[in-house]
């Protein structure tokens, strides 16, 4: 016996099926959009042909993927030991107002927070500044692969830039794995990307988690990550 469905039971069923079609439309639009947006018409022919070869994903797909499973942006802490016995180290703390007599001056401490013989200091964020490019996918025995640069941005609070310009002097540590020099400076780095089912995920996240600078500031867009 089929009993007759409430309206407000109908209305929540159709929103149900709406949301699965606009999820099922994202993916296949995600999957199959950049071959067909690499394609032109051929006149006379009648049909599309490749005009380049079509990138894996789109770069806007890639950064949604980049964003969600390395969690962008990402806290960049450095290192700041007391200057000790050397005396330039020591007058350039003073200079900057970061030590006095025998100790960290207050200001020192409301930037850092005392760790052993130094600072611990948040220097900033390592934003994702852009995908540069994605490259075609290929399957590689099995695996379906394709390779992201994108760049990365070193965002410094204004405060703090003279310390890390001047950090030949201070005996400031940078941030381990950073391979940017200067506030404000980019590097391009690259990983891997490996087609899951309708979608894309970042290949062995776990280990490039590890090996990029910095650690997560929150969960950032890792909610988009069944979407993607």
């Amino acid at each position: 016996m089929i009993f007759p469905l409430s309206r407000r039971a109908r209305t929540r069923l159709y929103l149900l099926v709406w949301l699965v079609v606009i999820a099922l439309g994202w993916k296949l639009g995600l999957r199959y959009g950049p071959d067909l947006a690499s394609r032109n018409w051929k006149p006379g022919a009648g049909f599309f042909e490749a005009q380049n070869p079509a990138p894996g994903a789109f770069r806007f797909h890639a950064r949604l993927i980049l964003e969600a499973e390395l969690a962008f942006p990402r806290r960049l802490d450095g290192y700041l030991p007391e200057p000790g016995k050397d005396p330039n180290r020591r007058l350039q703390l003073e200079a900057m107002g970061w030590w006095k007599g025998d100790g960290w001056t207050p200001m020192a401490l409301r930037h850092g927070q005392q760790e052993g013989h130094g600072l611990r200091i948040h220097l900033g964020r390592l934003l994702l500044d852009g995908v540069e490019g994605v490259t075609p996918a290929r399957d590689y025995n099995g695996p379906v692969l394709c390779q992201a640069d994108y760049r990365a941005r070193w965002d410094v609070p204004e405060d703090l830039k003279t310390l890390v310009l001047t950090r030949s002097h201070s005996g400031l540590r940078l941030p381990e794995r950073l391979g940017i020099e200067m506030p404000g400076g980019t590097e391009v780095l690259q990983s891997t990307l490996e087609r899951a089912g309708l979608g894309w995920k970042l290949q062995d996240a776990d280990q490039v988690r590890k090996m990029l600078p910095g650690q997560p500031s929150g969960r950032g867009l890792s909610w988009l990550t069944p979407l993607l």
